[in-house]
């Protein structure tokens, strides 16, 4: 993801779509909030975002074998279970897309902002917060089978409740009662962003010349933690 350009998301969200206003609240780790989603910010739905399918096919024949994380992983996600019975997780991909918002787009969005949208941004700056706007994310369906270290000696009932509650962390979902595979749709999990675009006021002309807009706010060698942020 980081040669592409992309800051990993841990964990996976479906909450950043191309169009979404996010201010960087910490930079070490590095965490996100959502000022606005991409409804509220440009009044688009999912659906009018664009497939990059060139770049979404490369990635596919990079992702399409099966990656395998530690314990450590889970560690660096802080979520909330103890998880040290957790020897190590294996993960395939599938559905692989790039999804971008055009430049024009936003333009055209503007004017459909909402109020909400429009008094969060002058909040956050009048704040001194960093905004910057989602341009692109990688997206993918994933199926993540469980190892445990054997030295547990866990019962069924154990490992269940493991996999349930880190389905709950992750976000995804337990395919089969007794599986110890969980699964995920439509995942976010990296994202490229536009810190001229999260500039951009209705009545703007487009910036001309070497400008922001193809600056990124978000440094692509951190994984990203995505909060609730202003509604």
């Amino acid at each position: 993801m980081r040669r592409y350009g992309y800051t990993e998301l841990m964990p996976p969200t479906t909450l950043v779509s191309p169009g979404t206003l996010v201010k960087i609240r910490s930079s070490s780790p590095l965490q996100l909030d959502i000022v606005c989603p991409l409804k509220a910010s440009l009044g688009f739905e999912d659906g009018a975002l664009l497939i990059a399918t060139t770049v979404a096919m490369k990635l596919q024949r990079e992702l399409s074998k099966e990656f395998t994380v530690n314990a450590e992983y889970l560690d660096g996600l802080h979520v909330s279970a103890n998880y040290a019975a957790v020897k190590k997780m294996n993960l395939q991909f599938s559905n692989v897309k790039i999804l971008e918002i055009s430049t024009d787009s936003i333009f055209d969005g503007l004017l459909a902002r909402s109020d909400g949208c429009a008094q969060a941004v002058r909040h956050e700056r009048d704040r001194g917060s960093k905004l910057t706007m989602v341009k692109s994310v990688i997206q993918a369906d994933v199926r993540i089978a469980i190892e445990f270290n054997d030295k547990y000696d866990l019962s069924a009932d154990v490992k269940a409740e493991l996999v349930d509650n880190l389905a709950v962390d992750l976000g995804l979902h337990r395919e089969v009662k007794g599986s110890e595979e969980i699964v995920g749709t439509g995942l976010y999990w990296g994202l490229r962003d536009d810190l001229g675009l999260a500039a951009i006021e209705i009545g703007m002309t487009p910036p001309t010349g070497n400008t922001a807009r193809t600056q990124s706010l978000i440094p692509t060698g951190r994984a990203a933690v995505i909060g609730a942020g202003v509604p």
